[in-house]
């Protein structure tokens, strides 16, 4: 079993309050970090290959997408969740909503910004840093900054759900208004 800092407890907390099992988040957000690792190391992008005829109405069905499948059994749907997640790492237009959400984290209390470098450091940077490099840069033990690590990917996770969330109540508003 894992021992849970504080901090963890309380990103925990903020999972279940919006419904979602943080393991659950744990291990979509993982799953995206890594498919995005290996489409930025590949140096490949879809959006590049492919035009689409109309983002707004792409974006809003995989933000529908991304919102069902957060609310699945990782066991019961890994599969469509691989298949969208890996979908959803490859469109250039989410680099600015994940910017925002990476803007967000700095203000969660003193582990902000230090959630921020380790997402940013480890996981979106083409020339990636090590867990040792984090560790002697920030002042942690190894041990730490991999429980940091777990932190920074579970509040990474939940404020993206966040987001889509509310993007997808905005455009729902905005659709039931045209329609009145």
């Amino acid at each position: 079993m894992i021992r849970r800092s504080k901090d963890e407890q309380g990103i925990d907390i903020i999972c279940e309050g919006n419904g979602i099992d943080p393991d659950v988040d744990y291990e979509l957000t993982m799953m995206m970090f890594e498919h995005h690792s290996r489409s930025v190391v590949a140096g490949k992008m879809l959006s590049s290959i492919v035009k689409l005829a109309n983002p707004d109405k792409v974006k809003r069905q995989m933000r529908k997408d991304f919102l069902w499948v957060v609310n699945q059994p990782i066991s019961e749907s890994k599969e469509i969740q691989r298949r969208l997640l890996w979908q959803v790492s490859e469109y250039e237009w989410l680099i600015e909503p994940r910017d925002y959400i990476l803007e967000g984290m700095k203000d969660y209390g003193n582990s902000g910004p230090i959630y921020h470098k380790i997402i940013t450091d480890y996981y979106l940077r083409k020339d990636r840093k090590t867990v040792d490099q984090l560790a002697k840069e920030l002042g942690f033990s190894r041990a730490s900054i991999e429980n940091k690590k777990r932190e920074a990917i579970k509040l990474f996770g939940i404020m993206m759900y966040r987001y889509a969330y509310e993007k997808e109540q905005e455009d729902a508003e905005k659709e039931n208004n045209t329609h009145n």
